[in-house]
C-alpha cells in the first residue's frame, strides 16, 4: 500500500489489532487498515480512504462506500474516524501546563501533573474507541522513579473526576502504595476494578486501547491488540472526551522536584461525534 499511495508515509508502530479483529497500524499519514468482516485492506488519512479491493485501488470519501464492500449495519455506518497526527494543538486544551511538544507524528512532554484533553465530544450513546501508542519513564534529573502517563475516556468536565483510563506507571504514587505495570483505571464506578494488567519497563513502547460498549456498559482494556480486561457496570450519559495524562505524584503534591516523561504517537478514534 505504501507503493501505490505516497501519502502513508513512514510506520509509526507495528501493527495490532482492535477490539472487532480488525488489524490497524499508525504511519505519519494516516492509518493502514485491514478489515476482517470481509478481508477490507485500506489506507486513510482521516477525511480520504484508499481501497484495495477487485477494482485495484480506488479512493473514496471517508463517508462513502463502493457498491462492493460490505454494508455496514446502520449504527456502524454513522461512526467516524479521527485522528490526531500531531501536526499542532489546535485540537487540544492545556491542564495544568502548556509543555507539550508535537513533533514529526509524536507528542513528547515532561510534566510533573499535568492533562491534554481533546477539544473533541463523541456521543456515549454509541461504541467508542481510542487507540495510541505510548511509552513513559521518570524523567532526565527527577527526584524519583515515580511516572504515570495515561490515556483516558473522560468525561468533558475534568472536574467530575469521572473517567476510564488505560495507564503505564511506575512506582506511582510515591510512598508504601506505589504500583508498576500497565494498568486500568475506572471512576465511573468507583475504582473496585482497577488492577495491573501486565508488567511495564520504563520506556517501552505499547499500543494501548480503551473501547466503550453502551449495549453492554462495558469498558474495554487492550495492549498490543489483546484484550487484558473488561469492566462491566458502567452507566454514562452524555459525551465522551479523549484526554491525555502525565504526572509523577498525586495532584495535591506539593512540587518534589519529580517529573514524568512521556510519549504518544497519532491517536485514533472511532465513534460518533456529539
Amino acid at each position: 500500500m505504501p507503493r501505490l499511495v505516497p501519502r502513508v508515509g513512514a510506520c509509526l508502530d507495528n501493527q495490532s489489532f482492535s477490539g472487532n479483529g480488525d488489524a490497524v497500524q499508525h504511519t505519519t499519514g494516516g492509518l493502514l487498515v485491514w478489515r476482517k468482516a470481509d478481508n477490507w485492506t485500506a489506507f486513510t488519512d482521516g477525511y480520504r480512504t484508499w481501497v484495495n479491493g477487485p477494482y485495484g485501488l480506488q479512493q473514496r470519501l471517508n463517508t462513502e462506500r463502493f457498491g462492493w464492500e460490505q454494508r455496514p449495519t446502520p449504527t456502524a455506518a454513522q461512526l467516524q474516524t479521527w485522528i490526531e497526527s500531531w501536526n499542532d494543538l489546535s485540537n487540544w486544551d492545556s491542564i495544568g501546563s502548556t509543555d507539550w511538544a508535537p513533533q514529526h507524528g509524536s507528542l513528547r512532554t515532561i510534566q510533573q501533573s499535568a492533562g491534554l484533553l481533546s477539544k473533541r465530544r463523541w456521543d456515549a450513546t454509541h461504541d467508542l474507541a481510542v487507540t495510541c501508542t505510548v511509552q513513559a519513564r521518570p524523567a532526565a534529573g527527577s527526584t524519583s522513579t515515580s511516572f504515570w502517563a495515561g490515556l483516558t475516556l473522560s468525561t468533558p468536565d475534568t472536574t467530575q473526576n469521572l473517567y476510564a483510563e488505560i495507564e503505564e506507571i511506575g512506582t506511582y504514587p510515591p510512598g508504601a502504595d506505589a504500583s508498576s505495570g500497565i494498568q486500568s483505571s475506572d471512576t465511573f464506578i468507583g475504582g473496585s476494578q482497577d488492577k495491573v494488567l501486565m508488567p511495564y519497563r520504563p520506556w517501552d513502547v505499547h499500543t494501548l486501547q480503551l473501547a466503550w460498549h453502551p449495549s453492554t456498559g462495558m469498558f474495554e482494556y487492550w495492549v498490543d491488540g489483546v484484550l487484558r480486561q473488561s469492566i462491566n457496570n458502567n452507566s454514562i450519559d452524555g459525551a465522551l472526551a479523549v484526554e491525555l495524562v502525565v504526572t509523577s505524584v498525586l495532584p495535591a503534591t506539593p512540587n518534589d522536584g519529580s517529573n514524568a516523561e512521556a510519549a504518544y504517537g497519532p491517536v485514533t478514534v472511532q465513534g460518533m461525534p456529539a
